[in-house]
């Protein structure tokens, strides 16, 4: 099975979501992280994973407050814009 974004929401998990789920995610080379931050109202996006089992990392993350909107890439190709703020109860 191949996925291309895997999406969490997290507010008293954050700590283990940025961490320990992320190096399992980056691990299976699954190549879009998005963690919603509900504590900050924010979207962590977290892409280009490397590096092997315990050292496994996504490479780069960015944050999108819920005035933006953030764009949903599979494949290498923008497939949709969505806004943080419709994902925030």
């Amino acid at each position: 099975m191949d996925l291309g974004v895997v999406i969490e929401v997290s507010d008293v998990t954050l700590r283990t979501d940025r961490t320990l789920k992320q190096r399992i995610y980056a691990k299976a080379r699954i190549p879009v992280y998005w963690l919603l931050n509900l504590n900050a109202r924010t979207l962590e996006v977290y892409t280009l994973p490397v590096g092997e089992g315990a050292e496994a990392k996504c490479s780069v993350r960015v944050d999108y407050t819920a005035e933006q909107s953030v764009p949903l890439v599979l494949d290498g190709r923008e497939i949709a814009q969505i806004s943080v703020g419709e994902l925030l109860p």
